[in-house]
């Protein structure tokens, strides 16, 4: 009955979020209404009506201000205690646990550690305490115990923590049937050209991506160097690596070019002498590709002198997802990602003196997952 209400957002984005999200938001306007003198319909017009004013106000930022006019952030975020007032709601015990727990997480946490551990110290030492001399039998045997028993306070704690807080997703927009223009987004691989075959690989590789995540806003790059080198590299550090791999790129585009999928890029930088290590090489190797990379996106500066396929594609991508050279891309987990760090809870909001991120994510981490093949290369990866 309520979720009509919900979808009149200001902003917009109930509606264009997946179902996951909606059921989010859908399960805390009945957890207000249960706790509240309150019914459902009336809790969602109360979040509505706190978004709506939102709107109206002036603010620095329109992320902000985005933020603000978006009923998840009175249902969810920060703006959960006004919209509780206004509805009278009445929190149970464990909820007010949790809050406080959120409200001193440092102090929970810390103090946490070092009491469970004074504790199983004082347990063990105890009883010896007739027995033995302070000095020095008890006092080596404390400074023993103190590291181990540490640990195991710390993994009590992280155990206790994750028992009275169930995981929460974080919200996202439902972009798997198209990524938005403005969300578009470029799948970077930084890697070395080490052989014809490794070079081959890179690109098959690139391709399973492409067909397991087809969109026309998402496209897919390799960032290349050269290995190391001792001597100086030729003139304009030409290889046969590069010829290669440029081709196999430009045969790729030609081969989805009518499909309305993303396009596909390589973007190769020249070695240069670090002189601490004494060898020609790639700045900063996969950092630097990356760093490199966002200043050519923002037109910084442009450290890719060999550059091939979908170059027009540059100027309008918005993310980039950075994958290691051997990490699947399982279907729909890119429209996923977008999804999440587009949304307006997720934007990042930068304080412009500081100029870091206050709210929001700048970068966001997926869950890693291990396939049953690279869990079977090593005994390492088994385990």
């Amino acid at each position: 009955a309520f979720d009509a209400v919900l979808r009149q957002d200001p902003t917009g984005t109930y509606a264009a979020m997946d179902f996951e999200t909606r059921e989010v938001y859908r399960k805390r306007v009945a957890l207000l209404a249960r706790h509240s003198d309150l019914t459902e319909v009336q809790v969602a017009e109360g979040a509505l009506e706190l978004a709506r004013r939102a709107a109206h106000r002036d603010y620095p930022d329109t992320r902000i201000r985005q933020r603000s006019s978006h009923i998840g952030y009175y249902l969810i975020s920060h703006g959960f205690k006004v919209l509780a007032d206004r509805v009278n709601f009445h929190a149970p015990l464990s909820y007010r646990i949790r809050s406080f727990i959120r409200t001193n997480a440092d102090d929970f946490y810390i103090t946490g550690i070092e009491l469970v551990t004074i504790f199983f110290i004082a347990v063990a030492l105890f009883p010896l305490l007739p027995s033995y001399p302070v000095f020095p039998k008890l006092a080596i045997t404390f400074l023993l115990m103190i590291m181990p028993v540490m640990q195991c306070a710390v993994e009590l704690m992280n155990n206790s923590i994750t028992a009275i807080f169930d995981p929460e997703p974080l919200p996202k927009l439902d972009f798997l049937r198209k990524i938005p223009q403005d969300c578009a987004t470029m799948v970077a691989v930084p890697t070395l050209l080490l052989n014809e075959k490794q070079v081959r690989e890179l690109v098959d590789d690139l391709e399973v991506r492409f067909l397991a995540n087809r969109d026309p806003n998402l496209h897919f790059a390799l960032l290349t160097d050269l290995p190391d080198s001792v001597s100086k590299p030729h003139d304009k550090d030409s290889n046969p690596l590069v010829d290669l791999a440029i081709r196999l790129i430009d045969g790729l585009n030609a081969r989805y070019a009518s499909t309305g999928g993303g396009g596909f890029l390589f973007l190769h930088r020249h070695r240069i002498f670090n002189v601490r290590q004494g060898v020609w090489m790639g700045w900063e190797r996969k950092r630097g590709k990356l760093l490199d990379l966002n200043k050519l996106l923002v037109g910084e500066y442009d450290a890719f002198p060999i550059k091939a396929g979908r170059l027009d594609v540059l100027h309008n991508v918005r993310y980039i997802l950075t994958l290691d050279s051997d990490t699947q891309l399982p279907r729909g987990s890119a429209s996923r990602l977008v999804g999440t760090i587009a949304h307006p809870l997720n934007q990042a909001i930068i304080d412009p003196h500081l100029r870091i991120v206050v709210e929001g994510y700048g970068i966001l981490q997926p869950r890693v997952g291990v396939s049953v093949s690279s869990a079977s290369r090593s005994r390492l990866a088994a385990l």
